[in-house]
């Protein structure tokens, strides 16, 4: 059990690096097509169109393509203040159910954007911009983003709990 849960943070990690770095490549991207439309417009005076639609995108993937390194690095936001009058064994505990809690609430996100993802795919939904861009496309990220949040939420408890500190040492 012991090497499973070293094995599984291992490939959490590597998943959520991989993902920050395609979160890096839409904030490029948004920089890029930004640009692009602003010099367009008041320099040749065009438009791409597609530029406010497509950065929206691109945001929103670079969010959710962020969240799971966001986690492992501990930068949420969060509030410590009770945590840091409690002893680490307490304090460690709470985190632990905590992540748990997380992964869990992350699941049900995942299950109804999924759902909303389904919904798109059945009905043909496309955007209401020039572009018609399926929406299938932009929300695919959602469900995708939410399970790897949990994935690492979970991972976060379970080692949590596998390190809980002695009663000697709190």
């Amino acid at each position: 059990m012991q090497s499973f849960l070293v094995f599984g943070d291992k490939l959490l990690g590597t998943v959520a690096l991989v993902s920050l770095r395609a979160s890096c490549v839409f904030l490029a991207l948004m920089f890029v097509l930004i640009n692009v439309e602003v010099l367009g417009r008041y320099i040749v005076g065009y438009s791409t169109l597609i530029a406010e639609e497509f950065v929206g995108y691109f945001f929103a993937w670079m969010t959710f393509l962020g969240f799971a390194m966001t986690l492992r690095n501990g930068q949420f936001l969060r509030v410590e203040i009770g945590l840091r009058r409690m002893s680490a064994r307490l304090s460690n505990l709470f985190q632990g159910i905590a992540a748990l809690l997380g992964a869990a609430l992350c699941l049900i996100l995942a299950y109804c954007s999924a759902h909303t993802v389904w919904l798109s795919f059945t009905f043909g939904s496309v955007s209401l911009q020039v572009s018609e861009t399926p929406l299938v496309v932009p929300q695919a990220i959602m469900p995708l983003g939410m399970v790897l949040l949990a994935l690492n939420f979970l991972n976060d408890g379970l080692q949590r709990f596998r390190r809980q500190p002695t009663a000697e040492a709190s």
